[in-house]
């Protein structure tokens, strides 16, 4: 991962942030997968099309991206300012994906059965109190623990105070401290 980083970074200092269909395939290619879990943590249905909504207004706007603010900031603002006026225009509520897949769940490392097994149990837990947790919390569970983002970063994508989210960080880890706590236990 740190290598297409690396790629990703090195093609838009050289090229600059000029919409090309070589940019779009950059973007798609990083931030496909990211931006779907992303969006179904928001909405249960039409993940795809309004990723592909999104994707399209990314690329029409790439020209306007200030290249001395975070690209993954300005992305996942677009991607949730998109999402809420979806909601808002189909009057719609904020709905839980069914599954929240974890990047472990993706690339299961194990060949051992009974760690896949162990491991299996313990994202099902952890899975259990991400569901608990209401669609703002997700949203900055995912940010933080899956995209790896500052709290700042994602003060500014939620249009939230930092201190805000560094609480809501805290309550998120109790919620799943508590469930993996009875996974012990039992």
């Amino acid at each position: 991962m740190h290598n297409q980083l690396e790629t990703w970074q090195l093609y838009f200092q050289t090229q600059g942030f000029k919409p090309s269909q070589e940019a779009f395939n950059v973007i798609w290619m990083k931030y496909y997968k990211p931006l779907l879990y992303f969006i179904q943590n928001m909405i249960r249905h039409h993940a795809e099309d309004l990723l592909q909504e999104i994707m399209m207004k990314v690329y029409q706007n790439l020209d306007r991206f200030k290249p001395w603010y975070s690209f993954n900031t300005w992305i996942y603002t677009i991607a949730r300012n998109h999402c809420i006026n979806y909601l808002k225009k189909r009057k719609l509520d904020l709905h839980p994906v069914e599954k929240w897949e974890t990047i472990e769940n993706i690339h299961a490392h194990s060949h051992n059965p009974e760690h896949q097994l162990l491991n299996q149990e313990l994202h099902q837990h952890i899975d259990v109190a991400l569901q608990s947790l209401d669609c703002d919390l997700r949203q900055i569970a995912f940010l933080r623990f899956y995209e790896g983002m500052k709290c700042r970063d994602i003060a500014q994508i939620m249009e939230i105070p930092t201190g805000t989210v560094k609480s809501r960080l805290h309550h998120i880890r109790q919620t799943i401290k508590k469930e993996l706590e009875s996974y012990d236990e039992a």
